[in-house]
């Protein structure tokens, strides 16, 4: 047997790992045992070294993937800027205003996903109906979907599917899957949502008709920052799994046999008694 243990000699601790093995005599009979200390110290070294240069890789991707999102637009708002001093025309001044307001907007967007990234699990968890967020990212996108003529189907049952969760949470994660289906579908393509209840969980599923995920990056598309959109950020999906995680549920994605790819959402289904957590 093996047991991990903090030894101190009154100035330092150690960690150790102590494996144990009986020692018996010629019939078979304990004798006693045999025990080996090991130190962990430099394993726990590297471990802990390990961890930082993970933290800091992450931080500088981070860095990097802000300092670029942020750059575009600010580098048009101080162009529009250094401008205004020698423009004083009407149209110029219209044109600045929605310039500016648009990537203002832009980073403001940037922002409140990243303040949804780190906040995801802190929000209050109630009784609700799973389907109720569902129909709000619907009706959110359903202009979107009308300008890009794809149509839209949806299964939601006609019970409700009682789960506990934060709403707000759930509809953005929803709001993300279908726009990353929205986007993926060809003009007169298909996403559809459908919402399939078992005994102890409900399954939400988004598919759409689109070209699917390429099989070497079907692993690779909940990485935070990873995208393969054209001035994508790469972290609505890593939202979607940080609310995911929050509300003990199972993401996953697949590619459909008939084409185009799938999402699913497995939630556990609320306890008949539970209230509020």
């Amino acid at each position: 047997t093996r047991a991990d243990a903090a030894l101190a000699d009154g100035t330092t601790t150690r960690p150790v790992a102590c494996t144990t093995w009986p020692l018996r005599g010629p019939g078979g009979g304990p004798l006693g045992a045999v025990a080996v200390l090991s130190d962990l110290t430099p394993l726990k070294s590297l471990e802990a070294e390990r961890r930082r240069a993970e933290r800091m890789a992450c931080f500088q991707v981070l860095a990097s993937r802000l300092a670029h999102e942020i750059k575009n637009p600010l580098v048009a708002i101080k162009t529009f800027a250094q401008l205004v001093g020698h423009r004083r025309d009407q149209a110029f001044v219209d044109h600045f205003n929605r310039i500016v307001t648009r990537e203002i907007e832009r980073m403001e967007r940037l922002l409140g996903r990243l303040r949804t990234l780190s906040q995801a699990g802190d929000g209050p968890r109630s009784r609700m109906d799973v389907r109720g967020p569902i129909r709000e990212a619907l009706e959110f996108l359903q202009p979107s979907f009308e300008d890009r003529r794809v149509a839209v189907r949806a299964s939601l049952g006609s019970e409700p599917r009682v789960v506990v969760g934060d709403p707000g949470e759930l509809e953005e994660l929803f709001l993300n899957l279908l726009t990353n289906a929205l986007e993926a579908t060809p003009p007169h393509g298909l996403v559809s949502v459908d919402v399939a209840a078992g005994e102890a969980s409900v399954t939400v599923s988004v598919a759409d008709t689109g070209p699917g995920i390429p099989d070497g990056l079907l692993e690779r598309i909940f990485d935070p920052f990873f995208t393969t959109k054209r001035g994508g950020t790469g972290i609505g999906l890593t939202i979607c799994t940080g609310i995911a995680a929050a509300h003990r549920a199972k993401l996953r994605a697949a590619n459909r046999p008939a084409g185009g790819a799938v999402f699913t959402l497995e939630l556990p289904l609320a306890d008949p008694d539970s209230a509020r957590t």
